[in-house]
Parts: C-alpha cells; structure tokens; sequence
C-alpha cells in the first residue's frame, strides 16, 4: 500500500516537472520576444575634463526611447546622469571601459522617476559616443518593483501573487545574504513570520545536503543568468516542503541580488490554470507580432511557426510543422543559409543577427533574423527561436541616407544644420575645413551667429527665411583664428510631412577667391586705364619735351644761314643750340634708361668712389642755377673726406642726385636747397631737403610711378618728362639701397635713399707723412679748383664752409694742421674774425688770406688782423705754392 502511494507520488512529480519545463521552455520565449521588439536608442557622448571623462550627455535619441521613457528633445545636451542618477555612482567605470574597449555591456536598473524598470545595451559608435539600446522591462520583471521600498503600491502587488517570493543579495564568491523582501505567501508556506523571515537567509530553510548546488545556482545569478531548479525547504514546525524555484538576477543598489518565485510542488493546480492564461496570452500575442516567429529543433525542422508567415511564404503556417527547408522544396541556397546559421547556435550557443535576402509572395525583401538559443535543463541548446522582421523599407532609408549622407560630405560646400533655435546639430567636413576647425565636435552646439561678427546679418537672414522659406545672401563669417572669409550663404527651411518647421539647413560657398580674382580684375582694370592715361600723358608732353629743344635747334641753325647777324648774335644762337641739344639728350637718356630698367638690362659698374667729391661736382653745376632763382644751396658732409668711400656706381649716384635736386630747384622759388649724407649703422642714408612746393598726399603713392606728373604742374611752365623719380627708383635698388621721401605741401620736401657702406679705414693712416692744409671757403668751385690743385703735390686737405668751421676744425686738428688758406667773405664767421680767434690760441699756425679784395689797403688790413701772407684772386698756382713752401717748414 505505502509502495503503490509512494510511485503514485512520484507519476505526480514528473508529470508536474515536464509540465513545469514546458511552462519555463515558453515563459522565456516570451519574454525574450517582448525584450526583442520593443527598442528604445539613444547617442550619448562623453564630456572631457582635463582629458578625462567626467560626464556624458545626450546628442539624440529616437521616438521609441521617447515614448517608453516620456522624456522629449529638452534632455538633448543634459546629462545622462540627471536622468539616470543611479548610473553615475554604479556604472560611469562601465562606460569608460565600454569607449576604451570598443565592446557592448549589457546592465538592468530601475528608474525611480519614471516607475520603470529597463534593461541597458551599451555599445561603441565613434567619437567617444555610446550607442544605448533600451529595453522597457516593467511588464516582465513587474514583480521587481518591490525593490523600491519607498513606493507603496509594493505591498499590493507582492500580496497578489500566488506563489511565494523571496528577494536577497548575491556576493560575488555565489554566498547569499539575509532575505531583503518575501511576500505574504512565503510566510504562510514556511510558517514564519515576515519580521522572522527577514532575519533569516536561504542558509536557514534550505536543505543542507543540497548547500553545493545552492553555490553554484547563485554563482549563476551573480553573472546574470535566471536559472531554474529544485529545492527542499524546512518549514518553522520542521516539515519538508518540495519546492520548484524560479530565480531571476536584479540590481538594487548597485548590487546583484535575486528575486525568486517559488512554487510549491505539492500542489499544481494554481499553475496548470495558470499556465493555460499564459498559453493563451502567448498565442494572442505571437499571432499580432509583425513579425515571424518560428522555432527549430536540433534537426531543422520547424516546431512553431507564426501565423503572420502566409504574408511572405506561399504555404499557410501549420503545413511548415515537422517539416525542414530541404522537405518544403526551397531551392539550396536558401536551405543552405538556414542550415548553417542554425548549426552555428546549436554548436556554439550564442544569439546572433544575421541579414537574408529573399523573394517572397510580396517581391524581394530583406529579413533581419536574429537566432537565440533555448536551452533545456542540461545546458544543452534544445531549439532555436528565430524572429524574422521585414527591415526591407528601413534598409530602403537606410540606403538612401547613407547615399544623401555621401553626397553632403563629399560636396565642397560647407554644409550646416540647426535646430529652430539656432543651434548646430550637423555639419559636414567642407564645413570643419571652411572654418578652419580641427573636427566637428568645436562646432556642434554652438549658435549660428557665433560664427560671424555681424550677428544682424544671420538674424535678418532667418527672418527672412521664416517669412519667405529660402535666402542667398553673400557675407563676411569669421573662422576659429578670428580670420574673415568671403561667402555665398544659402539658407532653407527643414519640415515633416506635416509642415511643421524642424529648423534650418545652409550651405557656405567660399568665394573669397573669386572675389579677390573679382577686385584683381578691377584693379587690373584700373591699371590699364590708368597706365593708358599716363602713356597718352606721356606721349603728349614728350612731343611737347621734345620739340622746344628741336624748335631751338632748328630755328636757330636757320638763323645762321643768315650772313647779316653779328659775331655776338651767332656766338649767342650757338650757345642755345648747344643748350637745346644737351636738353634733347637728356630727354634721349631718360627714355633709354627706363626702357632698361623695365627690361633689366641696366649695366651697373661697382668703383670706389669719393662721396665728397663727388657732391661738390655737384654742387658746382646746380649753384648758378640755384642762385638765379634765389634759392639758397646748401651741401652737408657726414664724413671726413677719407672716410667718405663707398663701393658703387659713381654715374648713377651722381645721376639719381642730379634728378633730385633738379626737381627741387624746379619747384622752389624761395628759401633754400640742402644736400648731403649721415652715416647711419652700415649704410649712408642721403638726403636732398627743400623749402619748395611740396607734395599732396593724394599722390604719395603715384610718385614713383613711371610718367607721372601731377596735373598741378603740367599746366605750368615745368619742363619734364615724368621719368625721374621712376629711374632713381630703379637705380637705386639695382645699388642695394631703398628710397623714399617726407612732405609737407606748400612746405618742401626731402627725398632720402641709402647705400651700403663699409668703412675702409682712414686714407690718412696710410701715409701719416702728408702734410695737412685746411682751406676755409664757401664757394664750392673756388674751393674744388684749391683741393684738386693740392692733392696733386701730395697734401692732406680739410675743408670749411665757413669761418665758424675752420676754428672748430682748428680746434680739432690743431696738431696736424700747418697751413690755413681762409677766403675772408664767408658766411656765419667772415675770414677776419676767425683768424682773429684763431691766432688767439694757435700763433704757430700761418694763415694766408685768399681774397677777391685785391686793393693794397685790402692787404694791409689783412696783414694787420693777423694774417701771415696775402694772396689775391684769381690765384696763380705758382705763387701759391712758393708762399706754402715758404710757410711749411
């Protein structure tokens, strides 16, 4: 009698256990289809400080994750830790792994603020952004909720379910803690009550022959596994209660724990009705999926198959029942694909995704079928869920944006999105590259005006955009080096289907080349005309230049066939002959030497030249003219006559000085005319200063110009041919020098130009032996004719324009002077003062008077003031030399 209770018991057990399985094997796949088709995506990006991450923000999020969190656009460029608190303490590690390991991680949280409880896929993208996958798991672990101890709707639910539920912490080494939670059941089954069974753990009503599988079963927990078996529990009054236990792994608190149902065995008829509810809710639900489900064995036959499969396959769904591809005649290839992909999860068991292509009753269309394995108590994969969804239009989008999206990038245009407010949302590389930014993150965010220093402009560009839907405007956008750049703006409206403004989509053309080609073009332009005005100038006074010198030239020889003229008259027609001809030649010259210069043909011929000399030949041929206008002639040495040496072309020094003060004698009718150098660092800076007409500024720039000549003087009675200042421009560069001028109209001007210089060490140190005179006078011929004169018989010569100049040179080479030879009409200090202060200190010197005052009184006066001898002019040279003789010792 015992025996037959005893197996009659036991029939129950199994029937109880397979029954359980199939319940189990069913549940999950439910499950796992509610976690696959309900998808929540979402971009974050990691936020950097001081190169590491502290923060992580959203930058989109698609309509799916909109509605199962209800949360809008406004949490764009938040924090995805304002929203998930929870994460920032438990998981900030998690997703620094997840972007320096490029690998997914998978985590469950409940959100207290939205009441939900979800499941999280993070994933790698690019750029430091983490692709997260939501899944809204508040239908399936409902029961969880529990866990929140401040929601008081817990207590309701947890006293609504019919079989016993415990919930309590896993560690790490699969040890388990005290109970967290247990329902009113757990407490009526053990016989303990609820204050009791807190104070407790698994360790004290768990069979303790059964303590390693107890290990191992939460080891399983703890990596995430649900997991399902069987246990004895010891109720308060000793009994022992078979119990089947459901376990599913949770999160509280950061810490794994396990919620766990468990179901008593000694009664099932609670489960079989509820397994029936289950049934039938599960083929509600699989019949109204849009998508295909079908479950294969380790045969490939079909052991479910959803009704929706009619849609695609021209068989009606049960027919697939029992039966592999190969049987329903589908042709190899497709048999082929099915047969490995369902080996590969029954080999290696793991879930996988792949892509099929596949002419269905409806056309071609493309299914993602993604492969999980369901295992059977023993860990071995028993079948095969597959899901088949029709990604055909979505791959359709997907095509035809990742086309739209080549074509943006590749398009040299910079392109730009913003949101209605202004803000950056999308910009293409020509855009990075336009504004000369390193990637697109220094953009994104920022607002369209910061992109310009007329935030008018962008303004009452969008406004007329809003008013009018679409814009081209041209305008000056500022890059990251605060740099201006020319653009062609082009500015749309973005809107749904349903005419609702999204925001705005611009492009930016450079035109900056363009436009400078535009204004090069112009001045170009203005050039030519300008070069055209000048050459018609040019032509018209040359021919004006030209023919007063030929008018002389040929109007006078003419007079001279004329046999009634006098001597005086023909010597007279004969000088302006002569003169006209130097004038036509001159002109010649001016006209060859710009053509050389233009042409780089200019010869230059590098000598030693002596600089004073040099500009007392000078001198010389411009002080007649100088003084027929009444125009003061100044020159000014800036060295000593042997260190007064340069390397250069002596022709064109004295060409480019010639031109100079011609022009200054040309414009100045009163004041006075300075010429001369300074020494200044390694070059001699040259000067030539008037008090004349001077120059308007709005020809500064024209000046250098060749065949310029202002209007204000080609209507008066200035010859020229515009020329000169553009060869001694041109010459002066060939000689490695710079020139340039200072003027002040109606005031004068001052030319300057320089020449290197290399000081050759004093001429006087080679032959200390000369004996040195000192010539004081201010008339430059009287005092070159003296100097040639001289050198001739291998004396030293310092000079002095005036008697205030020969006592400070007297003062300065009072050792090495031994004669002075003083003119005694000089300007400043006339000959009679200076001898007079100069014989004061200096008796040993002998002066001789060199004067026009050649009256006999004239030499007494001289001699009695304290001059040593008298000579009168015009000089005879060898009375000269033998009064030297006489007074040089």
């Amino acid at each position: 009698m015992e025996n037959t209770k005893k197996n009659k018991n036991a029939n129950i057990r199994k029937k109880l256990s397979n029954q359980n399985n199939d319940y189990d094997t069913f549940e999950h796949t439910i499950n796992t289809i509610i976690k696959k088709v309900k998808i929540g995506i979402a971009l974050i990006q990691a936020e950097h400080e001081n190169k590491k991450i502290v923060d992580f923000y959203f930058i989109k999020i698609n309509d799916t994750f909109k509605k199962i969190t209800g949360f809008n656009n406004s949490i764009l460029k938040k924090s995805f830790f304002d929203k998930f608190p929870d994460f920032k303490k438990k998981f900030i590690d998690t997703l620094k792994i997840v972007l320096k390991n490029k690998k997914s991680h998978k985590a469950e949280m409940f959100v207290r603020s939205i009441d939900k409880y979800f499941e999280f896929i993070f994933s790698y993208y690019k750029h430091d952004i983490i692709i997260i996958q939501l899944f809204d798991m508040s239908e399936k672990v409902n029961y969880k909720s529990i866990i929140n101890k401040t929601e008081y709707k817990y207590k309701r639910l947890f006293s609504s379910i019919k079989h016993s539920v415990f919930i309590y912490n896993v560690n790490s080494n699969g040890d388990i803690g005290k109970f967290i939670e247990v329902n009113d059941q757990a407490c009526k089954m053990l016989g303990y009550s609820r204050k009791e069974l807190l104070n407790m753990s698994l360790n004290d009503i768990d069979d303790k022959t059964l303590k390693a599988s107890i290990r191992e079963t939460s080891k399983k927990i703890e990596e995430g596994k649900s997991v399902v078996f069987e246990q004895i529990y010891t109720a308060k009054d000793g009994r022992q209660i078979p119990v089947e236990i459901n376990s599913t792994p949770i999160i509280i608190d950061g810490k794994t724990a396990s919620i766990s149902m468990v179901r008593d065995l000694r009664d099932s008829k609670f489960f079989e009705n509820k397994l029936m509810e289950i049934e039938y809710f599960s083929k509600t639900l699989i019949e109204n999926l849009p998508d295909i489900i079908i479950r294969f064995d380790n045969e490939f036959r079909h052991r479910y198959a959803s009704p929706n499969i009619e849609k695609y396959f021209k068989m009606k769904s049960s027919y697939f029942i029992e039966k592999t591809f190969k049987e329903l005649h589908f042709d190899n290839n497709f048999c082929s694909f099915w047969e490995n992909s369902l080996s590969n999860v029954f080999y290696n068991a793991v879930q996988t995704v792949k892509y099929l292509n596949f002419n269905s009753k409806i056309g071609e269309v493309i299914f993602e079928i993604r492969f999980i394995p369901e295992f059977d108590e023993n860990k071995r994969v028993k079948y095969v869920l597959c899901i088949l969804r029709d990604v055909t239009e979505k791959r359709r989008v997907e095509n035809d944006i990742l086309f739209k999206n080549f074509a943006i990038e590749s398009t040299s245009a910079g392109i730009c999105i913003s949101d209605i407010n202004g803000y950056i949302t999308y910009i293409n590389k020509s855009f990075v590259d336009l504004f000369k930014y390193k990637n697109k993150e220094e953009i994104l965010g920022k607002h369209i005006t910061e992109l310009t220093t007329d935030p008018n402009m962008i303004n009452k560009i969008i406004k007329y955009v809003l008013e009018f839907g679409f814009r081209t405007v041209e305008g000056k956008l500022k890059t990251k080096m605060n740099s201006l750049i020319d653009v062609n703006i082009s500015v749309n409206q973005i809107k749904n289907k349903d005419n609702d403004l999204l925001g705005f989509i611009a492009s930016f053309i450079d035109i900056s080349m363009s436009k400078k080609t535009e204004q090069e073009l112009i001045k170009a332009k203005e050039k030519a005309e300008e070069s055209e005005r000048l050459k018609s100038a040019f032509l018209s006074n040359m021919s004006h230049e030209i023919r007063t010198p030929m008018n002389g030239i040929i109007g006078f020889s003419d007079l001279l066939k004329d046999d009634s003229i006098t001597p005086e008259e023909k010597k007279y027609f004969i000088d302006i002959i002569i003169k006209s001809g130097h004038h036509l030649l001159s002109i010649v010259d001016d006209i060859l030497d710009i053509s050389r210069l233009e042409s780089g043909q200019m010869n230059i011929k590098k000598e030693k030249v002596f600089i004073n000399n040099l500009l007392y030949e000078i001198f010389i041929d411009f002080q007649e003219k100088s003084r027929d206008k009444g125009v003061d002639l100044i020159i000014e040495k800036g060295l000593n006559d042997d260190e007064a040496i340069v390397y250069t072309d002596e022709t064109r020094i004295k060409q480019v000085l010639n031109n100079l003060i011609n022009n200054s004698v040309k414009f100045t009718d009163q004041g006075y005319i300075k010429f001369g150098y300074t020494l200044k660092d390694n070059h001699l800076e040259f000067y030539v200063k008037d008090t004349g007409a001077g120059i308007k500024k709005e020809y500064f720039d024209q000046i250098f110009k060749p065949f310029h000549l202002s209007e204000e003087y080609t209507t008066k009675k200035i010859s020229g041919t515009g020329l000169g200042l553009s060869i001694c421009k041109g010459i002066i560069e060939l000689l490695d020098g710079k020139i340039w001028f200072v003027s002040n109209y109606k005031k004068g001007t001052i030319f300057y130009f320089t020449l290197p210089y290399k000081p050759t060490g004093r001429i006087i140190a080679k032959d200390s032996n000369k004996k040195t005179i000192l010539i004081a006078e201010d008339e430059g011929v009287n005092y070159l004719f003296l100097e040639k004169f001289l050198t001739r018989y291998d004396y030293k010569i310092l000079h002095a324009h005036n008697g205030k100049e020969a006592v400070n040179l007297v003062n300065i080479y009072k050792t090495e002077i031994k004669l002075i030879l003083m003119d005694i009409k000089m300007p400043v200090m006339n000959g009679y003062e200076a001898v007079k202060i100069i014989k004061n200190d200096h008796l040993e010197i002998p002066i001789i008077a060199i004067t026009a005052y050649a009256m006999e009184e004239d030499r007494k006066k001289a001699l009695g003031l304290g001059f040593d001898d008298y000579l009168s002019k015009p000089i005879n040279t060898q009375i000269l030399l033998n009064l030297i003789k006489i007074h040089i010792i």
